[in-house]
């Protein structure tokens, strides 16, 4: 089954893909963490999937609103990184890694950063 993160780095999509159910929920959860802190994102942590798409919804209707405003290019893209830190978030809910990851190298533009993180998980 063909991911999104297989698209920008088919060498770790599949690294996540032969991982065992444990590994790739931890992985999941770690790459969540991690671009949540590299997004700046000081914000309420969802407990819950439900409370992840919640603050999902919130963060992208953010993100929106500066694009049609006159903000900054800066504030802009740091909204757009934490809506992406979000949704990572919600994916790690759920356990999917693959689809984690690929938020947290779309929020952070860091895919050696994923790839790191997935070696000492993965190892």
């Amino acid at each position: 089954m063909s991911t999104r993160l297989s698209t920008i780095s088919p060498e770790l999509d599949e690294a996540i893909q032969k991982a065992s159910s444990e590994q790739k929920y931890e992985l999941a959860s770690e790459f969540s963490e991690w671009a949540m802190r590299n997004a700046f994102y000081q914000g309420p942590m969802p407990a819950s999937q439900s409370e992840a798409r919640m603050l999902l919804e919130r963060l992208d209707s953010k993100y929106w609103a500066l694009q049609e405003s006159e903000e900054s290019s800066a504030s802009i893209a740091l909204a757009f990184s934490q809506a992406r830190a979000m949704n990572a978030t919600l994916f790690a809910f759920a356990g999917d890694a693959s689809e984690a990851g690929y938020e947290a190298v779309i929020a952070t533009d860091d895919l050696a950063g994923a790839y790191a993180l997935a070696k000492v998980i993965l190892s």
